[in-house]
């Protein structure tokens, strides 16, 4: 497949999947609304960093690893459905009502971009969308230059 065909596909993919409001997404709010914009800005950052490792990840191999070992796939699916319905179940079992953000000092900038990271790096639904988007998408003969201009466009 032609390279700018393949990032076509794969940014016509992503593109949509990233503008659905997800965890991320709520992540960053929460930390605007707690620290501001700079420590939103500080989340973003986080999240782009963490979607840039999964890219490479995705494009190292995560998916023919993934493809290789199929019970690996499965666990993965599981553990992150598993994961949504956990989060779902806490959801319906918290009262409703007014959310309550602690007073204090903004976050830092370490803090910041460790909370975005780790939001993004438990999503699950980004570990399934790179490993399936790469697996479908990237073979042997995609040229470096398109890997790289993938992993760019995904941060």
């Amino acid at each position: 497949m032609d390279p700018l065909v393949t990032i076509a596909t794969v940014m016509a993919v992503f593109v949509p999947a990233l503008l659905l409001p997800g965890p991320d997404f709520v992540g960053v709010v929460r930390a605007t609304i707690a620290g501001g914009r700079r420590a939103g800005l500080l989340a973003a950052g986080g999240v782009a960093i963490g979607l840039v490792l999964y890219a490479t990840f995705g494009l190292l191999g995560l998916s023919a690893l993934l493809a290789r070992f199929e019970w690996l796939a499965w666990a993965v699916r599981v553990a992150g459905g598993a994961y949504l319905i956990w989060l779902g179940v806490e959801l319906l079992r918290k009262p409703a009502g007014a959310i309550e953000l602690a007073a204090g000092p903004a976050p830092s900038a370490r803090s910041g971009l460790l909370f975005g990271l780790s939001v993004t790096l438990t999503n699950p639904k980004a570990i399934v969308l790179f490993a399936g988007l790469f697996a479908t998408s990237v073979g042997p003969a995609t040229p470096v230059w398109a890997l790289v201009a993938l992993i760019g466009l995904v941060g």
